[in-house]
């Protein structure tokens, strides 16, 4: 299956987060690559600023990445990071840019 859709979710820990802030976040982005419809669901450091990782999950549509918005396990990452980080960034990009908006998301 080819990837159809891309989210990014680049996030920055608060000074002094809890020590296991970074394990806590990859059990959480296990859990979101088990969704229907994502192809893999990865986490990363930034190599430049090591207070920030990097979230991407890969889809076969946009109704998957779509509905993984509204999912459980998506909820519980958006609680942990309120608790931990002090920032968050998202954005989406699509392997095609004709596709017409879906209930407001693109």
């Amino acid at each position: 299956m080819s990837v159809s859709h891309v989210n990014t979710l680049e996030v920055w820990a608060r000074p002094g987060a809890a020590a296991h802030f970074e394990q806590d976040l990859m059990e959480l982005t296990t859990r979101l690559g088990t969704l229907p419809g994502c192809l893999e669901y990865g986490l990363r450091r930034a190599q430049v600023d090591q207070q920030c990782w990097v979230l991407n999950g890969y889809w076969i549509s946009l109704k998957a990445m779509v509905q993984h918005f509204s999912s459980v396990e998506l909820d519980e990452l958006l609680g942990f990071l309120r608790r931990h980080s002090a920032s968050i960034r998202f954005s989406s990009i699509s392997a095609s840019a004709e596709l017409e908006p879906h209930d407001g998301v693109r």
